[in-house]
């Protein structure tokens, strides 16, 4: 199989990123693991081929600025999933905001925006602490 690209993306050596020559796609990008059960060819033999290649690039660890970007990402995504999901059910939906009391009301805007203002707090992104979900939302 045709491969180009290829490079070492875990610090253990069983990952390798690269992009392989679909028959009917052209160039795509695929994460090539020596033990993967769910590939359609013997990506055993990709990889020992990749990792006994002198092109290959050899894992490079990330920064520690590469790490706090990643550990942003990932806190801003699971926060967007908790507005979606339990936040903006209510508060864009006049129906549902409507059937709350006023308290109830008050509750959700104060952990809605306490969610915005966690890449605020001090420690972010290398940890945080996470506002208390209202009991009924």
């Amino acid at each position: 199989m045709e491969y180009r690209n290829a490079r070492v993306i875990t610090a253990d050596g069983t990952q390798i990123e690269c992009e392989i020559n679909h028959a009917e796609y052209g160039w795509i990008p695929f994460n090539c693991m020596r033990d993967d059960p769910y590939t359609l060819f013997d990506s055993a033999a990709l990889f020992d081929v990749m990792a006994a290649d002198s092109n290959t690039t050899a894992y490079v660890p990330p920064t520690p600025e590469e790490v706090a970007l990643d550990q942003a990402e990932e806190i801003r995504g699971e926060r967007g999933d908790i507005l979606i999901n339990y936040v903006d059910t209510y508060a864009d939906n006049a129906l549902r905001w409507a059937d709350l009391t006023s308290a109830q009301q008050t509750e959700l805007s104060t952990y809605r925006q306490a969610l915005l203002d966690i890449t605020n707090q001090e420690t972010f992104p290398e940890s945080l602490t996470w506002p208390t979900k209202p009991d009924w939302v």
